[in-house]
């Protein structure tokens, strides 16, 4: 007799996705899920992406308009210049831009998939580092917890950082895509 095998296929990235440090994190969640559609945050073993937890952050989606970092790696504080722990992720977003980055990450959390991005951090002295993240969804352990997010961001940090300015908000990006996990795919949200 034929089993059925409950192991969901595994998630590839866009060939848009340079950084193989985003190709670790991506292993990394697919072993944590395991046959399930999404980890639950017991599943998440840090130590699996040890190398990459400076520039991680943890997000818990407590609603459309409120999504508190958790967790936030000490090379994205330096590189921001301010400590995001506890901010509100929708209000760092410029005022004009902060539906849209709310509506992407109720798609990320509702339908659920990931998202992949591409950001140039612009320093004022005219340097600039971009940073790949890519974003995936965890469920709670317990039920009726909210849905967390967990990015990494592969930046190529420019070797003399000059002070940063904190006070410049994070701005949305227009080349944004979601990531298939196995739940089909929202449709675009753009600008």
């Amino acid at each position: 007799m034929d089993t059925l095998s409950l192991t969901r296929p595994q998630v590839t990235l866009p060939r848009q996705v340079e950084s193989p440090r985003n190709h670790q994190l991506l292993d990394a969640w697919n072993r944590w899920r395991g046959g399930r559609l999404l980890p639950r945050r017991s599943d998440i073993a840090l130590g699996d992406i040890k190398a990459l937890l400076p520039l991680v952050t943890l997000q818990e989606c407590n609603s459309r308009y409120d999504v508190r970092f958790k967790v936030v790696g000490t090379a994205i504080r330096d590189l921001i210049g301010a400590e995001l722990t506890g901010a509100n992720y929708i209000d760092l977003s410029p005022p004009e831009h902060r539906e849209i980055r709310a509506a992407r990450i109720a798609a990320m959390v509702s339908q659920p998939c990931g998202s992949l991005f591409t950001y140039h951090h612009r320093f004022p002295n005219g340097l600039v580092a971009q940073a790949e993240t890519l974003s995936f969804p965890i469920d709670p352990d317990l039920h009726g917890r909210p849905r967390m997010i967990l990015s990494y961001s592969a930046t190529e940090t420019p070797r003399f950082i000059p002070p940063p300015d904190p006070s410049q908000p994070l701005a949305v990006m227009e080349d944004y895509w979601f990531v298939d996990i196995g739940a089909a795919l929202p449709a675009p949200i753009t600008f």
